[in-house]
């Protein structure tokens, strides 16, 4: 799976990406300052690409089905980055 996280400097998304790299997961980081962190480059406008994708997120979310395995390891990330402050 292919996972960008914009942002990434806040209290959940640094427990989600090393979640995702332990499973294996494609992942990029386009921070508040527009570095790229990993292999990939963006060479679109964050906006336009962000409107481009859409739909396709849209089409996938009608037959998205949560994993339960998934949200308990979440839900353990967060409460582990929150035991930190």
């Amino acid at each position: 799976m292919k996972v960008l996280y914009i942002g990434s400097t806040g209290e959940i998304s640094p427990g989600c990406i090393q979640a995702g790299l332990a499973r294996g997961h494609d992942t990029a980081v386009f921070n508040k300052v527009k570095q790229v962190v990993g292999g990939w480059q963006c060479r679109y406008n964050m906006r336009p690409a962000i409107a481009l994708s859409a739909p396709h997120v849209r089409k996938r979310l009608e037959t998205f089905r949560p994993d339960p395995e998934e949200d308990r390891l979440l839900d353990r990330i967060i409460a582990e980055q929150q035991a930190l402050r």
